[in-house]
């Protein structure tokens, strides 16, 4: 029997307002994203949070998919004008990785090709928007998404694929190991084993909350004293990003997701990583180090202590997040394709929107061609 899904249009609330329609959201998001194992930047506090620092004037669009009271399907969104035109775009920070989240049930039951042809139909029918854009998804959901605009006359672009890169913890640790460079693990341990000369090394994790918020503000000044701070990039560089990782930090904690690593040289914190871990995976939100250490490679130690540790303790992955950068690519070899889908609407607006596209695409063709589904 396959499972018939209704779509729940858009819970449409102004910033200000936004407030109602979060609470109300609480519970059937939390036992979807617990039921669906999806990554903790699809969990309901961690957008929550993004939403109260960064929504601004932008409205919000929850987009939900159930079967009778239960949630089988979610898509946050949310609209803001850009370049004269109406956009919808995804909540969360850049380098997440997004999808829709799915039941387990619906999955087994047709419920993918389902999902995007109704998300396909609602776009279709609503006119106050011109441009969809959905980034950092699964290669396979965005060509899904893709078909399914196509059949109802939606213009579609899939963007360029981008590797997001992971290193797999469930196998012993010699194959862990097995990828990585002599030049990289002579590194390590030559680091390593310098550090220990001066001073008693400890990998610390936080996880209370009353610990973790007076540590991360030592982290914060840590990064801000460094080149981050210097070129502008620290956390503390801008309030916006400040306010949200320090709520961030104590929402995490709370719910026992938080996991702040502290590398400690001496009794000082050399280094740091911000991390949180669901469904065994560790994942790496933020990270830095003290630059009066910086011959001393503390990140490169740290990373390393982080992994044996994170292997003995029985979890499954070591998730970077964030782009694609060499000295990821010296640690693994995995990665998830990810791309980005864009959705024009057949709104005036919506349409020039797509020809401008497909004339720069034309006039300047790149290396990597995009998908156009007319």
């Amino acid at each position: 029997m396959r499972m018939a899904l209704t779509t729940a249009l858009p819970i449409l609330q102004p910033a200000w307002d936004c407030d109602r329609a979060w609470p109300a959201a609480l519970a059937p998001w939390d036992e979807l994203q617990y039921a669906s194992a999806t990554e903790p930047w699809m969990s309901w506090s961690w957008l929550r949070t993004w939403w109260e620092c960064y929504g601004g004037p932008h409205q919000l669009r929850l987009w939900h998919w159930r079967q009778g009271e239960q949630w089988i399907a979610c898509l946050p969104l949310m609209r803001e004008h850009w370049h004269g035109l109406r956009q919808l775009r995804s909540l969360g920070g850049a380098g997440q990785r997004r999808s829709i989240q799915c039941h387990p049930a619906s999955l087994s039951q047709g419920g993918p090709p389902e999902w995007a042809a109704t998300l396909a139909s609602a776009l279709r029918k609503q006119r106050d928007w011109d441009v969809l854009q959905l980034d950092s998804i699964p290669v396979a959901d965005a060509m899904l998404l893709q078909v399914a605009c196509r059949e109802h006359r939606l213009p579609a672009t899939v963007g360029a694929t981008v590797a997001q890169r992971f290193i797999p913890l469930d196998r012993p640790w010699p194959e862990v190991t097995a990828h990585w460079g002599a030049s990289l693990y002579c590194n390590v341990v030559r680091r390593e084993r310098g550090l220990r000369k001066l001073g008693a090394l400890e990998l610390v994790t936080v996880i209370d909350p009353e610990a973790a918020v007076p540590r991360f503000e030592e982290c914060l000044a840590i990064e801000a004293s460094g080149w981050k701070g210097r070129a502008g990039t620290a956390m503390l560089s801008n309030p916006l990003h400040a306010r949200f990782y320090r709520a961030l930090v104590r929402t995490l904690a709370e719910e026992r997701r938080l996991r702040l690593m502290l590398l400690y040289c001496d009794q000082s914190i050399i280094a740091f990583r911000l991390c949180t871990q669901q469904h065994g995976v560790l994942a790496g939100v933020k990270a830095g180090y003290a630059e009066a250490w910086r011959k001393h490679s503390p990140g490169m130690v740290m990373l390393h202590l982080m992994l044996r540790q994170a292997h003995q303790a029985g979890l499954n992955e070591y998730d970077f997040l964030g782009g694609d950068d060499q000295f990821k690519r010296d640690w693994t070899p995995f990665a998830r394709p990810l791309t980005r889908l864009r959705v024009f609407n057949s709104t005036p607006r919506g349409r020039l929107a797509y020809l401008a596209v497909a004339l720069r695409r034309r006039l300047r063709p790149g290396p990597v061609v995009e998908v156009v589904a007319s």
